[in-house]
């Protein structure tokens, strides 16, 4: 009996982290300098933003509608074209919106 419920569980837990609204990066490029990633971030989803003390760009692959979260600044829409970049320092956002009715695909470099 316990392992059955144990067993109902974990596919809950599983089937409730897939119904979130978050995206994840995905790592294409560690060295000692810099870390690129990707990140797919389909309409009305968010994500976190790095909260460490390396400055961070943002390049769109897509056209896009983002809304960065900063953190002493209030919130920041940007309208970004396909090749557009955005510069933001260490600890300056706390997360990234897509507030577009299309995907945003981007790659965020940590330097």
């Amino acid at each position: 009996m316990r392992r059955q419920l144990l067993m109902v569980t974990v596919l809950l837990s599983a089937f409730a982290a897939g119904q979130t609204n978050e995206s994840r990066y995905h790592v294409i490029l560690e060295n000692d300098s810099v870390r690129v990633y990707s990140l797919d971030l389909p309409p009305r989803f968010h994500a976190p933003s790095f909260q460490n003390a390396h400055d961070v760009v943002w390049v769109a692959l897509s056209d896009t509608i983002l809304n960065f979260v900063q953190r002493d600044k209030g919130p920041l829409e940007a309208d970004l074209r396909a090749g557009d970049a955005r510069f933001f320092r260490s600890f300056a956002t706390e997360r990234v919106t897509n507030q577009s009715s299309t995907p945003f695909r981007g790659v965020v470099i940590e330097l």
